[in-house]
């Protein structure tokens, strides 16, 4: 599955305003990769972003027990 953050949580906003970013999640809940769309936030403050998301591939994002 994957999903744009804007379409789905378009109240959650940054300092210049909401961030977009796309998710892809597999069956399990399994974040497989994060990328970000858009957003008017400063170019230094958001450039090192998609270094970030990488990092963020492979974590559960299921429910917990």
């Amino acid at each position: 599955m994957a999903v744009a953050t804007g379409a789905v949580a378009g109240d959650v906003r940054g300092y210049g305003g909401p961030i977009n970013v796309l998710m892809a999640l597999d069956d399990a809940g399994t974040l497989r990769g994060a990328r970000y769309v858009e957003s008017k936030e400063t170019p230094s403050y958001i450039g090192d972003i998609d270094r970030w998301l990488a990092g963020l591939a492979g974590q559960s994002l299921a429910p917990g027990p």
